[in-house]
């Protein structure tokens, strides 16, 4: 919850994900902020890259905008052994090596119980538990660390039916008229982008944790190819995010019809 805290105060740019559990959402972490660049088991629109797939274009290139903006980077917990994100970290620490007063960069700062291969060029090196250091940094700054917040209500009687401002093809629009977001059990959507873009796929119900299980097919197209079906998760904090209009795009949209 101290990455949340920090997020939650305005200290937090972009939290670049390596994993793909969905931790920070659970934590308080604001999707708008994530960049979950190998995948996400919460988001359908992001499946798991494998080690040798191809990363989200359009994930990849704000991780560029990461690496090239960031004036200080937190490296928590990982080792730093060689994966494209590793580029936010390196490319922080050697722009803060050639600092100008009027640009100022911080570099990084590396959290971790095990060396990594840019421990020599990091600003600041902690050797501890993740845990232990953002409680002391929280209690430095002040941080109110507290419980992710609660979903939104649903519409009215119909639970997980939403307003949303985004139009069918699930993007943000603002001053137009905003659409029902319909997660019901039953109700069928689409994937807006990755690689399963323009896959159907239809809400399953949701989990004992309140995520939303939704059932995808993919293959069988041409040469007796068999197709399969898939059942990731969608994370319960979208409908927060979609509500709020805090993201720029939704991972799943239905064909709802805009209401005044």
């Amino acid at each position: 919850h101290g990455t949340a805290a920090l997020a939650n105060a305005g200290l937090l740019w972009r939290f670049v994900q390596q994993n793909h559990d969905g931790l920070p959402q659970k934590a308080g972490v604001p999707q708008r902020l994530m960049n979950e660049i190998h995948g996400a088991w919460f988001d359908p629109s992001n499946p798991v890259v494998p080690m040798q797939g191809e990363l989200r274009s359009d994930l990849f290139e704000d991780l560029v905008v990461c690496e090239n903006n960031a004036d200080l980077v937190l490296a928590l917990g990982t080792s730093l052994a060689g994966m494209s994100a590793d580029c936010v970290v390196s490319t922080c620490a050697e722009r803060a090596r050639g600092n100008a007063a009027s640009e100022p960069v911080h570099g990084s700062v590396i959290v971790s119980l095990q060396r990594t291969p840019h421990d020599a060029n990091a600003s600041v090196r902690i050797f501890a538990t993740i845990d232990r250091t953002m409680e002391l940094l929280a209690e430095a700054l002040a941080l109110d660390v507290e419980a992710a917040p609660p979903c939104p209500p649903a519409l009215g009687a119909e639970a997980d039916v939403f307003m949303v401002p985004y139009d069918e093809e699930g993007r943000l629009v603002s001053g137009g008229a905003p659409r029902r977001w319909d997660l019901r059990e039953g109700a069928v959507h689409i994937v807006t982008v990755g690689q399963n873009k323009g896959a159907r796929i239809k809400i399953l119900g949701k989990t004992e944790d309140g995520h939303y299980r939704v059932g995808l097919v993919r293959g069988g197209e041409g040469d007796g190819a068999r197709s399969r079906r898939e059942v990731p998760l969608m994370g319960s904090w979208w409908v927060a995010a979609a509500v709020a209009g805090d993201v720029k795009l939704l991972p799943i949209t239905d064909v709802a019809v805009a209401v005044s």
